[in-house]
């Protein structure tokens, strides 16, 4: 539920970015935007913080305090940053949980060829993106309890196979409607992404240094997301076809279904 703006923040700033740059040219616009973020958006969230250095170090202290004490055997390992770097299974997921990123960031990107090649107009594209969301709040509430019931670890693998089926609609569809299913399908794997990995880490490496593992974690996301609208932009100059970067893509969701499986 926490995460929840994320998906709805897709659905309305497309519109909103639209209508500004229609009302007050696009320089403008991202003035508002940044007047918006100082006034209102910082504020709002250094308030929402407040006191929270003093809750962090109680949960450190309260973690710290279990993993030193004599517990049953089936307390889970505190893994630190360094013994993760030498986990081979730490690679395997890593190159799973960038698959979103990469994919994802690429499509958006270059959206507006994605249409031009599938004969779809940019008013169209935007407005099936209504749908990302209705796919990304749904999944991401259905997999809260899923995770509950039988663990992030064991769902992990599923949470990459909307994706596949993003790449095959590109492949397979050219029909207006499937700019529909696409961002449905980008959707259920980015909202159910959004719960389930921040979930398997501490299933994997426990809780006491998760903020280190996660930092690694998301600035090798960041890393997939920044090269990914580069390396398209360079395959899409030299005359490949968006079917043909979306077999790419399942050759590299292949390989990274078979990493998480394989962890």
């Amino acid at each position: 539920v926490a995460i929840l703006g994320f998906p709805l923040g897709v659905a309305v700033f497309p519109g909103l970015a639209v209508w500004l740059t229609g009302e007050l040219g696009w320089r403008m616009a991202w003035g508002a935007i940044a007047l918006a973020l100082g006034v209102f958006l910082i504020p709002l969230l250094l308030w929402l913080l407040k006191g929270h250095s003093v809750r962090h170090k109680n949960f450190v202290a309260q973690t710290e305090g279990e993993a030193g004490a004599v517990v049953s055997q089936h307390r889970r390992r505190q893994w630190s940053r360094a013994e993760v770097l030498r986990d081979p299974r730490f690679y395997l997921i890593c190159i799973a949980i960038t698959a979103p990123s990469f994919i994802s960031t690429g499509l958006f990107f270059h959206q507006a060829h994605l249409a031009a090649a599938k004969g779809w107009t940019m008013a169209w594209m935007a407005s099936a993106f209504v749908a990302y969301t209705v796919g990304a709040i749904g999944s991401n509430l259905a997999f809260g309890p899923l995770i509950d019931r039988f663990g992030a670890r064991r769902l992990l693998p599923y949470y990459l196979y909307p994706l596949v089926l993003t790449c095959l609609t590109i492949l397979c569809f050219d029909h207006p409607l499937s700019a529909i299913a696409l961002t449905l399908f980008l959707g259920l794997t980015s909202g159910s992404g959004q719960t389930l990995v921040g979930a398997a880490w501490p299933e994997f490496y426990g809780v006491l240094h998760l903020g280190a593992i996660r930092a690694m974690v998301i600035s090798t996301s960041v890393g997939a997301s920044a090269l990914s609208p580069f390396i398209l932009g360079w395959l899409i100059d030299r005359g490949a076809t968006m079917e043909v970067i979306a077999v790419g893509f399942l050759v590299y969701l292949t390989v990274a279904i078979g990493g998480i499986m394989l962890a």
